[in-house]
């Protein structure tokens, strides 16, 4: 038995010993710490807040902001599709939180950009529909988005470094994969 003890001991020594130094050395080769604002994580809210307060500089003569021209061209999209959409769908498709855009409706329909009502596949369930005032404001701000859009995007990137950039989003935006996360060198944001 102590036999055995011993045996397993120097196993054991033998296995951390050349483990240990390969664990050493890739703590080593680790990159540094990237200072926050140095960070892409920073660096891409920079640069959402950037296109915000341009897209929300050119909604503003319409009384729109960016979340409510989005909510209103999800449903006026749906509508486009033969569909009738719910709040939850609106939700769901602009990922928001389903109280703020709650809220959102809520304040187009009180300016009478949208009417409510049970929807017809679900009694629980909000239909929404666009009035002819909410149809209208939609079909003057869908150029004005197109114009920003060209604006804050085109004189930054051609159209296969924007492709590019759609795609790199992409990435960001889909599930991790289970076995990057969690990791050491994810936990070591900021120095």
């Amino acid at each position: 038995m102590v036999d055995n003890i011993i045996v397993y001991y120097i196993r054991m020594k033998t296995d951390l010993a050349t483990v240990a130094p390969a664990r050493r050395s890739a703590r080593r080769e680790a990159p540094e710490a990237v200072p926050c604002e140095e960070s892409l994580g920073h660096r891409l809210r920079l640069a959402y807040q950037a296109w915000m307060r341009h897209f929300d500089a050119a909604l503003r003569p319409l009384g729109l902001t960016p979340v409510q021209f989005i909510a209103l061209n999800v449903i006026g999209r749906h509508h486009q599709r033969g569909e009738i959409p719910s709040q939850v769908q609106v939700a769901t498709a602009t990922q928001l939180d389903p109280m703020m855009i709650s809220k959102i409706l809520r304040l187009l329909e009180e300016r009478g950009y949208l009417k409510r009502s049970p929807h017809p596949d679900d009694p629980r369930a909000n239909a929404l529909h666009l009035t002819h005032a909410g149809d209208a404001l939609l079909r003057a701000a869908t150029p004005t988005f197109h114009d920003a859009h060209a604006a804050f995007f085109d004189c930054r990137f051609d159209a296969d470094s924007q492709q590019a950039l759609a795609e790199l989003l992409d990435r960001v935006l889909a599930p991790a994969p289970a076995a990057n996360w969690p990791n050491r060198s994810a936990r070591r944001i900021c120095s």
